[in-house]
């Protein structure tokens, strides 16, 4: 017998939808297997804790739902962080005051990553 899949939506509510599942329905043949892919995009920085219902039933869609699988899915979207430290406590840039033609001047700057490993 033929298998229909078909994802159910995602349980968050109040947020935009970050997750995505590839195809979101299908058909499996007798004794065969498909693919699926899920994305997260994410767009902000959080930890993702979500799930998404798989449901099973005849090609016909005749019969009512043979199977329903809960999926969690969890994560971690994280950004890159950097904090920049400038010469001059208080200033955030780079004062060179007035320099001689031909001089040379130096400042140093320091930038240290704070984001995960």
């Amino acid at each position: 017998t033929f298998a229909l899949y078909n994802w159910v939506e995602f349980t968050k509510s109040d947020q935009v939808h970050e997750e995505s599942i590839m195809p979101a329905s299908g058909v499996v043949s007798p004794r065969s297997s498909v693919e699926v892919t899920v994305q997260l995009k994410a767009i902000e920085k959080r930890i993702l804790s979500n799930s998404v219902t798989l449901e099973i039933q005849d090609v016909g869609a005749v019969l009512p739902v043979a199977q329903s699988i809960p999926i969690p899915i969890t994560g971690e979207a994280y950004k890159i962080e950097v904090d920049v430290k400038f010469p001059e406590e208080g200033v955030t840039g780079i004062d060179f005051g007035t320099v001689k033609v031909v001089d040379d001047h130096t400042r140093e700057i320091t930038i240290q990553n704070t984001g995960k490993r």
